[in-house]
């Protein structure tokens, strides 16, 4: 079977036999969003139903459940994804502003190595964030928010040497984020 042949599908199962992948065809032919096909395909693979209607599977009560699950897990992992965003962004800020102003917490090597790995998991969160909008919100709105909301926080940080508003800048994108894409994953799921 080829990846690109059901785009749609997170994974592929490991055993793939003639049933399987006739009934991913049948699937892939619906006129569902991705993200239905997916959870309709995983359910039925995990629970060994490919031999029964696809739509007799969506009605079913135990699918529901699953799709709930899903719902629930995506948004989670948004809600940390973000959180994560948010902490170790306001710590690269507070490097950044360390090296400009040349005045260390402790001293440059520690503030360094505190710095480095918040930018790793700075940057590793935003992918992850990528990949979970790119396949659930067909969007690239979050990342570019984050993106401007640190670069803000660099020059409030620089412009406003008394006061901090790196935080509250990086809460207020997290809310306004957290609002759109809750919305936005709620209807992707109940307009099934």
């Amino acid at each position: 079977m080829n990846k690109k042949q059901y785009d749609w599908l997170e994974t592929i199962p490991v055993s793939m036999d003639q049933k399987t992948e006739t009934f991913l065809h049948s699937i892939d032919k619906k006129n569902w969003n991705a993200v239905k096909k997916n959870c309709v395909a995983q359910y039925a693979i995990e629970h060994q139903m490919m031999d029964q209607d696809a739509r007799k599977i969506e009605k079913s009560s135990n699918y529901q459940t699953f799709k709930e699950e899903k719902k629930k897990n995506i948004l989670s992992q948004l809600v940390l994804c973000s959180l994560m965003i948010m902490m170790t962004g306001t710590m690269l800020v507070y490097f950044l502003n360390a090296i400009l102003r040349q005045s260390y917490v402790i001293n440059f090597s520690i503030d360094a190595i505190v710095g480095s790995i918040a930018l790793v998991l700075f940057v590793r969160n935003e992918l992850l964030k990528y990949r979970l909008t790119k396949n659930y919100l067909n969007t690239k709105d979050y990342i570019l928010f984050d993106l401007l909301a640190f670069i803000m926080c660099i020059l409030l940080k620089i412009m406003i040497v008394h006061f901090d508003f790196s935080l509250l800048v990086f809460i207020l994108v997290y809310f306004f984020s957290k609002r759109r894409w809750t919305r936005q994953i709620n209807t992707i799921f109940e307009g099934d």
